[in-house]
């Protein structure tokens, strides 16, 4: 088996989300296994993180690469078979309506938040209302809270957000842009409504390979759809495009490059 260590230095990778997720998929291990590695790197990370000076301060703004992972699905090869689907363009407007019957607006709004961003869960819901941002004159999505480095992202508001996001605002008692009552015990704070979310979708007579993060999927494959390059769908929903021409040396498209691909999205909802 190859060590973390082995496998950075041989792909000549950082110590990160992605790299520590790409090496849990190499080893081909049981679920069990795979969290007692995740968990033993993460009591090694708080150790080193409190203990050792230089290691503090080398990754002193950067997040735990062994947090936040799932590993409750099948990985490897066998997860072709049960991977996640994304939703069609006539599903999701159903979610919406079905979350606002059931009179859960904060749900519905995150619903929509989701479509027009491709933004992931705990992405959205950390959100603060100063996260609301003017970019070269396009109002965007600070989003300063992932859980990979090139998901620290400026996102522009989709048009059809833009009544949404003011709602969001003026309704905020705490701060956040999206209402939720709390966070487990891992300070997930999309906890309660992402099981909102999967009690509504199996309402709705979806299996378990639809979840939030199929709503990530139905935006990324439309704006392939809308002739958005690779590069710039990768900048708007926080994936490194893998070269080092765009990763490490340009500085990305402006504002208005992004607006114009987000503004490419179809509207679902009134």
């Amino acid at each position: 088996m190859t060590s973390l260590s082995d496998f950075l230095a041989k792909h000549q990778r950082p110590l990160d989300f992605d790299s520590f997720s790409a090496w849990l998929d190499s080893l081909g291990l049981s679920t069990k296994t795979l969290n007692q590695y995740r968990l033993a790197g993460s009591v090694f990370w708080k150790w080193a993180m409190k203990h050792d000076s230089h290691w503090r301060e080398h990754y002193r703004d950067k997040a735990s690469p062994f947090d936040n992972h799932d590993l409750s699905q099948t990985r490897g090869n066998a997860r072709n078979d049960g991977q996640h689907k994304d939703f069609t363009l006539a599903e999701l407007p159903k979610l919406h309506a079905a979350a606002l019957n059931d009179g859960h607006t904060a749900l519905a709004d995150l619903i929509l938040l989701g479509t027009y961003t491709g933004a992931r869960i705990e992405e959205l819901c950390r959100l603060h209302i100063e996260n609301v941002i003017t970019v070269e004159g396009v109002q965007s999505f600070d989003i300063v809270e992932s859980k990979t480095k090139a998901g620290i992202r400026v996102v522009p508001i989709q048009p059809a957000l833009k009544g949404v996001v003011v709602g969001l605002i003026d309704d905020s008692t705490d701060g956040y842009l999206v209402p939720t009552k709390g966070r487990n015990k891992y300070q997930i704070r999309s906890d309660a409504l992402g099981k909102a979310f999967g009690r509504l979708k199996t309402a709705q007579s979806f299996g378990p390979q639809h979840v939030f993060h199929s709503i990530r999927k139905t935006v990324i494959t439309q704006l392939v759809r809308a002739d958005v390059t690779g590069t710039l769908i990768a900048e708007v929903v926080g994936h490194e495009t893998g070269t080092v021409t765009f990763d490490i040396y340009s500085q990305g498209a402006s504002a208005k490059q992004k607006f114009e691909a987000i503004s490419k999205l179809p509207k679902i909802a009134n």
